[in-house]
């Protein structure tokens, strides 16, 4: 065997067409170093031509975990999640903490919800923290309720994998802040999840299932700290997702209160008319 290590290789070439032919050389005249193997695998992932990666993984003589792990991180990358379960047995007991993990990846790819969450459960109690693990295993928490787990997973994706979030997280982890799952935060650590998450979203809040649970608790958030600058930015929110949702009675009631803030002296009443006059259009059209 070629007395280098996969890294060594890897670090020899940067990846294009020409590399790769070096490397295929390498493997003409070492064909069993798996080193070379792994790294030409590797290369061929990384210029998207995932069948030559898997034949390539396929070839090696000692199909080891640590081979497997990267053959089904192909097979996943590259949306091919029932070939995941093919390959792998269908009782968690027969599978380890990490091939669990992946399985658990495939099955909520695939909307398994259920059965994903216990492989992926196993996988993290046994100390698996991969982060395409934690992902699915964080958002499966905060979506059944399970703040305080699914804050555990979500911290330690914000110290190695916040590029990773998508504007569901926010959303997901300003609900996660707000019922505690990431410890005793104030009111306004809680509400800078909220802001993150709006500003993230923008329009497609809307599309969330959870979009009034959000503006409404960030409102609230608001209300309690006496921001009033935000707090009539969020009113504003707030009022556009129930015209759109046509809560009309909501709406009338939601706009009684801005009227009190006036009338309690919390706004001015040029304050609140010109509030209003941002919100003519939304009114006229849910008068009609």
């Amino acid at each position: 065997m070629l007395n280098c290590s996969r890294r060594g290789v890897s670090a020899l070439f940067t990846i294009t067409g020409e590399n790769i032919s070096r490397l295929e050389s390498l493997r003409s005249e070492y064909p069993k170093a798996t080193n070379v193997i792994l790294a030409l695998a590797e290369s061929y992932t990384a210029v998207g031509n995932t069948e030559k990666a898997l034949q390539l993984y396929q070839s090696i003589p000692e199909q080891t975990e640590e081979i497997q792990q990267l053959y089904l991180s192909v097979l996943v990358n590259s949306d091919r999640y029932q070939e995941v379960l093919n390959l792998l047995p269908e009782s968690i007991d027969k599978l380890s903490p990490v091939l669990s993990g992946w399985r658990g990846v495939a099955s909520d790819r695939l909307g398994q919800k259920a059965i994903a969450r216990d492989f992926l459960e196993k996988a993290w109690h046994e100390g698996q923290r991969n982060i395409q693990f934690l992902l699915p295993l964080a958002r499966l928490w905060a979506e059944e309720g399970d703040p305080i787990q699914a804050g555990a997973a979500y911290q330690i994706l914000q110290e190695t994998a916040d590029n990773q979030f998508t504007w569901e997280d926010y959303a997901l982890m300003a609900r996660v802040a707000n019922l505690g799952g990431f410890g005793d935060l104030s009111d306004e650590q809680k509400v800078d999840y909220y802001e993150r998450c709006v500003t993230k979203a923008g329009a497609d809040l809307l599309k969330l299932p959870i979009s009034s649970e959000i503006l409404k608790d960030r409102l609230e958030l608001w209300q309690a700290l006496n921001n009033i600058e935000r707090l009539l930015n969020s009113y504003a929110d707030w009022l556009h997702w129930l015209a759109n949702a046509g809560r009309i009675d909501d709406l009338e009631q939601e706009l009684g209160q801005i009227r009190s803030l006036a009338v309690e002296k919390r706004i001015s009443w040029q304050q609140h008319s010109q509030f209003l006059e941002g919100l003519k259009p939304l009114i006229a059209l849910n008068k009609k």
